[in-house]
C-alpha cells in the first residue's frame, strides 16, 4: 500500500443518508488501483442498521419514536449503532483483494496503533473491535466488497450521548421471533474521558499519522450521483426497515407477523384494514390500535 496515493475525504454533510450513499458510490465506482482512500464523517442523531439486522430486534421502539434520531440501513453487515455529531465514521477503501476480505489489519488495527500513539491505551479484539483498557469497547466494525473495491468501516465514540445510546437499544417488551442477525451487546466508552484533544484534532492528527496527505475532490458529477443514490436508497423506508423486518411480534394484546415490513397475519385487532399493509414508517399514527397494542404493553 506504501506505493500508492493516499487520499482522503472529510464528508461536509452530516446527513445519515449522504454519509452512507458516498460510502457506496466510493466502494462500486472506484478501481482503487492506484490509490487508497479514508473516507471521514459524523452524523447527526441516528440508529444504523446492519444490513440483515430486523428493526425491532434492535432498537427499543417508544425511544425511538420519542426521540429526533434518524433510522438508517447500511450495505455492510455487523451490529446496529448509534451515531450522533460525537461518533466518527472511518471507512478505509482499498482496490478489491481477496486476502484483505475479513481482515481489519489495515483498517480497524491500525486506529488501535493510533490511539495508542496519541496515548490512549486501545487494542482491538477478536469481533474487530477496539477495546479500551479499561475493558470498554469505543468502536465496532464492518466490511463490505464489490468487484472493485473493499471498505472497511467503523464507528468510534469520541463525545457521544452514552446514555441516550442505552436508552435506544435497551429490549422492547413484546417478543421478537425472526432470522435476522442481533447485535453483540458491550460496555461503552467515550474517547473524550481519556484525552484532552478535541474532536476536530483528533480527526486531523488521525488522518496525518495513518499518513493520508491528498484530499479527493469529487466532481458535481459525482456529487449528483451520490445525492440520487441517497434519495432513491438510503432515505427510503423500503430499505432502511422493510430489508430485513420479517418475523413476529407478539405481546399479551396482539400478535403480528411480519414478510418484509408487511403484515400478513394479525391476532388481536381485525385485521381487514391492516393486511398487507406496511406496518412502518409511512402510516404510522399513535393512536391507531396496532400501535397502541405495541407501544403500551
Amino acid at each position: 500500500m506504501n506505493d500508492k496515493r493516499l487520499c482522503y475525504y472529510i464528508s461536509d454533510s452530516y446527513d445519515v443518508y449522504t454519509n452512507l450513499a458516498l460510502e457506496e458510490y466510493f466502494v462500486r465506482n472506484y478501481d482503487f488501483i492506484d490509490t487508497c482512500l479514508l473516507l471521514v464523517y459524523r452524523n447527526f442523531p441516528s440508529i444504523v442498521l446492519g444490513k440483515n439486522q430486523n428493526f425491532f430486534k434492535e432498537a427499543h421502539l417508544n425511544s425511538f419514536l420519542t426521540s429526533d434520531y434518524h433510522l438508517a440501513r447500511r450495505i455492510s453487515g455487523g451490529g446496529t449503532v448509534v451515531h450522533d455529531p460525537g461518533n466518527i465514521n472511518f471507512a478505509f477503501f482499498e482496490k478489491h483483494d481477496l486476502k484483505n476480505v475479513n481482515s481489519y489489519a489495515w483498517s480497524t488495527m491500525r486506529m488501535t496503533q493510533v490511539l495508542n500513539k496519541l496515548g490512549i491505551g486501545a487494542t482491538m479484539n477478536e469481533r474487530n473491535a477496539i477495546i479500551l483498557d479499561n475493558g470498554k469497547k469505543v468502536s465496532g466494525s464492518a466490511q463490505f466488497s464489490s468487484s472493485l473495491a473493499i471498505m472497511s468501516h467503523f464507528t468510534l465514540l469520541y463525545a457521544s450521548d452514552l446514555d441516550k445510546i442505552d436508552d435506544l437499544i435497551q429490549p422492547n417488551k413484546f417478543q421478537i421471533t425472526t432470522k435476522a442477525s442481533p447485535s453483540v451487546r458491550s460496555s461503552i466508552d467515550n474517547l473524550q474521558n481519556h484525552t484532552t484533544i478535541s474532536i476536530d484534532d483528533f480527526i486531523m492528527q488521525s488522518i496525518e499519522i495513518l499518513g493520508y496527505d491528498q484530499i479527493l475532490k469529487l466532481e458535481k458529477t459525482e456529487l449528483k450521483m451520490v445525492e440520487h443514490l441517497r434519495n432513491e436508497k438510503y432515505s427510503s423506508p423500503q430499505f432502511y426497515f422493510d430489508t430485513a423486518c420479517s418475523g413476529q411480534l407478539q405481546n399479551h394484546k396482539v400478535t403480528i407477523e411480519l414478510e418484509k415490513g408487511h403484515i400478513k397475519r394479525l391476532e388481536g385487532i381485525a385485521s381487514e384494514n391492516y393486511l398487507n399493509r406496511r406496518l412502518f414508517l409511512t402510516e404510522f399514527d399513535r393512536a391507531d390500535a396496532i400501535w397502541q397494542a405495541l407501544l403500551h404493553d
